[in-house]
């Protein structure tokens, strides 16, 4: 790791962390139980439109929360805090982009436990290559069970964006040569599906 690169993060600490709060208070984790009776869980994020307040996730996310309450209809989900109808509150999956839209209210966001994230409009722009973005969500690999309890951790990367288009956008990352603003990293090969 280059020196004035950690200085420049060592600079920046407090704002990235402050990024990284904003990130976090904006998504849950949701999650719900497999026909094996595993955990599965996924992020969503909640955005305010000025018009609608939604929650957004993975298409494939979706499509296994809402499999799962279909094939057994006394299984619940959970997005945070707050017991979820995927069912009913779904706008829209789109199969190409793998993102499911949910109509959600302010009363469920505060029930999750969330905060909603403004757009100034709406649907946002497209990101260019170099822009420096934040990724985040609540993975799989750091969700800690307990005989009748889930605790998850909040995992973030900021970087310059490397690829992006009206599909799509990417973010390479080299765990190896990243700096922690927490007190504990990730596995080089971590699985961050979640």
């Amino acid at each position: 790791m280059r020196l004035d690169r950690k200085a420049e993060f060592e600079r920046l600490r407090g704002y990235i962390i402050q990024l990284q709060d904003l990130a976090k208070k904006d998504s849950a984790p949701v999650f719900w139980r497999d026909d094996s009776n595993a955990v599965r869980n996924g992020t969503m994020t909640f955005v305010s439109t000025g018009k609608e307040i939604l929650g957004i996730t993975a298409g494939h996310v979706a499509d296994e929360c809402l499999e799962a309450y279909r094939s057994n209809p006394d299984r619940s989900c959970q997005v945070g805090g707050a017991a979820f109808d995927a069912d009913a509150r779904l706008i829209a999956r789109h199969n190409s982009l793998d993102l499911a839209t949910f109509r959600l209210s302010e009363p469920f966001v505060a029930a999750a436990l969330g905060n909603c994230a403004s757009m100034p409009s709406w649907p946002p722009r497209e990101l260019s290559v170099g822009e420096i973005v934040l990724f985040g969500g609540w993975p799989a690999s750091h969700r800690v069970e307990e005989e009748q309890s889930f605790d998850f951790y909040f995992v973030s990367f900021i970087g310059k964006l490397g690829g992006a288009s009206s599909r799509q956008s990417g973010l390479q990352l080299r765990i190896r040569d990243s700096m922690l603003t927490g007190p504990t990293g990730l596995p080089e090969h971590a699985d961050l599906g979640g």
